[in-house]
This record gives C-alpha cells, structure tokens and sequence, in this order.
C-alpha cells in the first residue's frame, strides 16, 4: 500500500491508500484515486516524528509526504510536498487536515 501523511505543525495525519487492489492503480494511484480504498493510519512513532522534524527544519507549517509500505513493513520515503493535496482525503475517510491546518495558521 502506499500512505499519505500530511504534517500540520507537529501534527500527523495518516492515510493508509490501498494502492494494489486494482490494476490500474497498481502503479500510480492517481489514475483512478476514488476507486482506492483509503483508511487513517496509525503511524509509527519514528515515521511521524522524522515528518514532523523535517517540515520544522523546511520552515514551513505544512507539508505531505508519500510513502511505500512494502508487505514487509518497510516504509519507503518517496518525498515530501509542501503543497500536497489532501481534501480527497477528508471526503473518503473524514480526517481532519483542513480544521488542523486553519488552527495552525490562525496561530502565525
């Protein structure tokens, strides 16, 4: 699968995309993004943190990172984006980016 992780301040919001259940997802989600399954994800500790400390030392308030998690486990950094989407991920699974995102900057 691969998981998408939008970082707000020093909040992390995991979204597990179940990427290989179909063929024509198989090798890039975006093809057919709605027709995924997607859950919030629990994150490791190590995963949220290293997150959380990059956005900090890019000076930014928010950024999305793209992972592979192999059957295994093993999550596999691809990159981070400081102007990743996300609303896709609040209509399919609820979580809360967007209400994070707006506490964070009504805060600068």
């Amino acid at each position: 699968m691969e998981l998408r992780i939008a970082v707000v301040d020093e909040e992390c919001f995991g979204v597990k995309i179940f990427s290989q259940e179909h063929g024509i997802t198989s090798i890039d989600w975006r093809r057919s993004p709605l027709l995924i399954r997607h859950e919030i994800a629990e994150l490791p500790q190590h995963i949220a943190s290293a997150c959380v400390e990059m956005v900090k030392a890019s000076g930014l308030v928010y950024s999305a990172f793209d992972f592979i998690v192999s059957p295994e486990g093993e999550h596999v950094f691809l990159e981070h984006n400081p102007g990743g989407q996300f609303a896709w991920l609040e209509e399919l699974t609820g979580i809360p980016i967007g209400r994070g995102l707006l506490g964070a900057l009504s805060k600068s």
